[in-house]
């Protein structure tokens, strides 16, 4: 089997959208006689990317919740005045 049939077929199992626990295994002995370097673990990226989106998420709860907290307070205050000029 000539080599570019088997690079093509280790590529197309690397680019496969498959679980990657169903896939056929590819020793590194293999992917170094036909020079195909192993492909980067796309369960550990997406778990980086999950991580950096929960914190953006966070952050922005926390921003929003001061901002309702300020807007809270402003609107006691006001209450609390315009309680006060009834009262006169």
């Amino acid at each position: 089997m000539p080599v570019e049939d088997i690079q093509r077929k280790i590529r197309e199992i690397d680019s496969s959208q498959e679980d990657p626990e169903f896939l056929p295994f590819i020793s590194e002995k293999l992917r170094e006689l036909v020079n195909i370097p192993k492909p980067e673990n796309k369960l550990n990226h997406n778990n980086e990317q999950n991580k950096m989106n929960h914190e953006n998420l966070k952050n922005d709860l926390k921003e929003i919740e001061n901002k309702l907290n300020h807007n809270n307070e402003q609107m006691l205050q006001t209450l609390l005045a315009e309680i006060k000029n009834l009262k006169k």
